[in-house]
C-alpha cells in the first residue's frame, strides 16, 4: 500500500474496560485514493469508531463519496435523502438537505445566512422530548442520554 494514513489507537486506562477507537493522521477525504480507503476500512473494522481530526473543509459530495465506498450499492436513497422514507423519519423536521448532494443533510441549532446552496435557514437541534414517550426529567437531563444523540445513519454536516 502506498497510503500515508496512519491509525492510532485510543488508550484509555485499562480498569474503564474501553477498548476501541482510533485518531487518523494525514487524510485527505477530499482526495481518497483506494489504497487509502482501505486502510480507512481495516481501520474502521478494527477500531469500530474512528476520529477524522480538521475535516472542515470537506465537501458534501466527498463526504458521500467516502459513505459510499463503504456501501456502493446504497446509492440516492441513502439515510435521510429524498425518498419517501425520508418523510417517516423522526429527524426529517431538523434536517436541511443539501440541494446539490441531497443523500447529506445539514444539522445544528440556530439561523444560517448561507451554506452549500441553502440561504437564510433556521437549524433547531433535535430534543429527545420530541420523539420519546417518555421524557428525561430536566434536573437529569445533562446527566442521561438517548440512543439518537450519538446514533447516525445518514451523512450528515454539522453547521
Amino acid at each position: 500500500m502506498t497510503s500515508k494514513i496512519t491509525v492510532e489507537p485510543l488508550r484509555f486506562p485499562e480498569e474503564s474496560g474501553i477498548n476501541f477507537g482510533a485518531v487518523t493522521s494525514n487524510v485527505d477525504i477530499e482526495n481518497l485514493t483506494d489504497d487509502d480507503f482501505a486502510v480507512i476500512r481495516e481501520a474502521l473494522f478494527t477500531h469500530q469508531v474512528l476520529v477524522f481530526k480538521n475535516q472542515g473543509h470537506v465537501s458534501p459530495k466527498a463526504q458521500f463519496k467516502l459513505t459510499q465506498r463503504f456501501d456502493p450499492s446504497g446509492g440516492a436513497s441513502y439515510g435521510h435523502g429524498k425518498t419517501i422514507d425520508a418523510k417517516r423519519s423522526i429527524l426529517h423536521p431538523d434536517l436541511k438537505t443539501i440541494p446539490h448532494q441531497p443523500q447529506v443533510q445539514v444539522i445544528g441549532n440556530g439561523r444560517v445566512a448561507s451554506y452549500e446552496g441553502l440561504v437564510d435557514f433556521q437549524l433547531r437541534h433535535p430534543h429527545h422530548r420530541t420523539f420519546h414517550a417518555t421524557a428525561i426529567p430536566d434536573e437529569d437531563d445533562l446527566d442521561f442520554t438517548r440512543f439518537y444523540r450519538w446514533h447516525i445513519d445518514a451523512a450528515l454536516r454539522r453547521a
